[in-house]
């Protein structure tokens, strides 16, 4: 049986050099070195035979060649999967250990960003946005106020597809998914600024131009009055019920200025961070939800635990997020 840890061949050398150099007995060294008396008097002993000592355990089940191929062809097809990745290159392992191969070349797996692909003319126009923009400094002149819309699902934004159970329980229909078959949920629309949260409201049914009008003028626009009054310039996508013309024009003769905002540019939009962080709150400790009135009033809940103080910073990196595009090139920020 072998005791210990064998000793390298750069330690063997330096037992040598302090044995023949320092002239110290083989005790000395021994106790200096805090290794068995018996250990140093063998690689003394045997002095003129040095060779690198065996690896111990088990023969690797990934060879080498498997090695060097694995990380060449995960990096040609990111995707792959490490079960899918075993078979095509032929590896004589399972699939855990291939996984477990990767993870020690500090390979890991990062979830897909769903972002739409930009053409030339989408990159041409984010550029021109944010030249026209920061060249005028509109933001000094008039308050801008950025507004999403976002559907809240009764499970979370993921589905919650896994859960943990005991082996000896039953089965509980209750943790089952209740978006399964259904899709059902609440579309939120929220409109922020630096003074907080102006307004989050609850959408029902198809939003056509009609209904995103009423949104508008009934409680979006009194909130806005009330914070900065009737200087603002207001941001939203390019949705096909933003962009009715008799809508747009009916909306400017109560005061409203809209940014030319650029097309694919969610990355610009602070009120996506802000999502993220209510999401966190309405799904808090895995949470779901049995029906649409009790979802909505979980998000009523996360609203108003965010504050001022967590919203200013996102409305003020937008100069910052402009910068940044035009930096890369009008690629997508961070």
């Amino acid at each position: 049986m072998v005791r210990g840890v064998a000793l390298s061949l750069a330690k063997k050398k330096q037992i040598i050099e302090l044995c023949e150099k320092k002239k110290l007995s083989p005790t000395k060294i021994s106790q200096k070195q805090k290794i068995p008396y018996e250990t140093v008097r063998q690689v003394l002993l045997h002095r003129n035979n040095l060779h690198e000592p065996k690896k111990r355990g088990p023969k690797p089940k990934v060879t080498v060649r498997g090695q060097r191929r694995i990380p060449r062809y995960v990096k040609k097809h990111r995707k792959v999967s490490h079960r899918t990745l075993t078979k095509v290159l032929s590896l004589n392992c399972s699939p855990s250990t291939t996984l477990r191969t990767l993870h020690i070349m500090k390979m890991k797996k990062k979830r897909l960003r769903r972002r739409p692909k930009l053409t030339e003319r989408h990159v041409a126009k984010r550029i021109q946005f944010a030249e026209e923009f920061l060249l005028n400094d509109q933001s000094k002149k008039t308050e801008i106020i950025f507004s999403d819309e976002k559907k809240f699902r009764f499970d979370g934004p993921d589905g919650w597809a896994y859960y943990w159970y005991s082996l000896d329980e039953k089965d509980d229909d209750s943790i089952y998914s209740k978006d399964y078959g259904k899709y059902k949920g609440v579309m939120v629309h929220a409109t922020i600024s630096s003074a907080g949260i102006l307004s989050l409201d609850r959408l029902q049914g198809s939003i056509t131009a009609d209904v995103w009008r009423e949104l508008l003028l009934s409680k979006v626009l009194p909130s806005i009055h009330a914070a900065h009054g009737e200087q603002f310039k207001y941001q939203m996508d390019n949705a096909s019920c933003h962009k009715n013309k008799e809508t747009l024009k009916d909306l400017e003769s109560y005061g409203f200025s809209f940014l030319d905002w650029p097309a694919l540019s969610p990355d610009l939009n602070p009120v996506e961070n802000m999502w993220s962080i209510m999401v966190r709150k309405v799904y808090e400790d895995g949470v779901n939800y049995e029906n649409e009135e009790d979802l909505w009033a979980g998000i009523q809940r996360a609203g108003r635990k965010i504050t001022k103080k967590d919203i200013l910073p996102l409305v003020n990196s937008f100069q910052k997020r402009l910068t940044e595009l035009l930096k890369r090139g009008g690629k997508y920020v961070q």
